[in-house]
């Protein structure tokens, strides 16, 4: 049998602003549920509080989706680059704009 083709990666977003000892079991099992539906998929963590933690060798809770293979990444980030970023998306403007999608 061959193997099941996916399509092109999808990618995801997390934004965590809790440090590495609050990290709780809700937010793993999410990521979680993310690589079990979207296998191939990117996961990008954006997260100071996580970053400042690995910098220190400590660890975060997210490693082993990395150690199996899964394409996650913890990136710092600002809230007013991320908000910049989404209202590029013309369905995002006009979501805002409009209330709607259509």
């Amino acid at each position: 049998a061959q193997p099941t083709e996916y399509p092109t990666q999808s990618l995801f977003h997390f934004i965590v602003t809790t440090g590495p000892n609050t990290m709780n079991w809700r937010i793993i099992r999410a990521i979680e549920q993310v690589f079990y539906h979207h296998p191939n998929a990117k996961v990008l963590v954006h997260s100071n509080t996580l970053v400042a933690a690995r910098e220190k060798g400590l660890l975060t809770g997210l490693e082993i989706f990395t150690e199996v293979g899964y394409n996650l990444e913890v990136v710092p980030f600002k809230l007013l680059d991320l908000a910049a970023q989404c209202l590029q998306s013309t369905e995002a403007v006009n979501f805002f704009v409009n209330k709607s999608y259509a």
